[in-house]
């Protein structure tokens, strides 16, 4: 490996951690590597890691989807208050009467898997890295592995979850569901319309 050509005429040299700039001269300047990986950054010839997770939070969502791919095995959605303990009241009591509807008696029901936003199976999740928002709000990036017939599709589903700490433990407030660059929609935004189109 020779080196990188960046904009400026030098040539990084990854091994030795030296700039050769073409600048008449024929001096090879040595620099710091917090300055190497800045230039690279800037480059885009590295992508920098995400951001974190506290461990609280880890646990919190790896938790969640340990049960959602053990209800995937059983019939029926499973009993949502299991996992009370992972969700802020208000969400608790949104996403529970949702869970219980039934389109015979209510005309409208919760018609896509929430923490795949698919109607498929659910095999897994990663928790991809966090964005602290201020000290008492965290949203976590979590890539699940779904499918069907026990074949996942090559493309995770990633969704954005938003946790709030209160006091104790940290708590799922929302979740956004990315469908484009531009386009996103969250499940309390839906549960409202949800609940509009059943007291109709």
């Amino acid at each position: 490996m020779e080196g990188v050509i960046t904009g400026s005429g030098c040539k990084l040299c990854a091994w030795s951690l030296t700039i050769a700039c073409t600048d008449g001269s024929d001096q090879t300047s040595t620099i710091a590597w917090h300055r190497v990986v800045l230039t690279l950054l800037a480059a885009g010839l590295i992508a920098a890691a995400p951001p974190s997770c506290p461990a609280a939070v880890e646990a919190q969502l790896e938790g969640l989807y340990a049960w959602q791919v053990a209800r995937m095995q059983q019939p029926g959605r499973g009993e949502l208050a299991s996992q009370i303990k992972r969700f802020t009241p208000e969400l608790y009591q949104q996403l529970q009467w949702a869970w219980q509807l039934d389109p015979r008696v209510d005309g409208a029901y919760l018609d896509f898997d929430v923490f795949s936003d698919t109607q498929m199976e659910s095999y897994g999740a990663t928790v991809q890295g966090c964005n602290r928002l201020s000290p008492q709000k965290v949203d976590a990036s979590v890539a699940v592995l779904w499918g069907r017939g026990g074949r996942a599709v090559e493309a995770p589903q990633v969704l954005s979850y938003a946790l709030l700490w209160d006091g104790s433990s940290w708590r799922i407030s929302d979740i956004t569901y990315r469908k484009g660059q531009n386009d996103s929609s969250t499940l309390t935004d839906f549960l409202k319309r949800l609940r509009q189109a059943v007291a109709r």
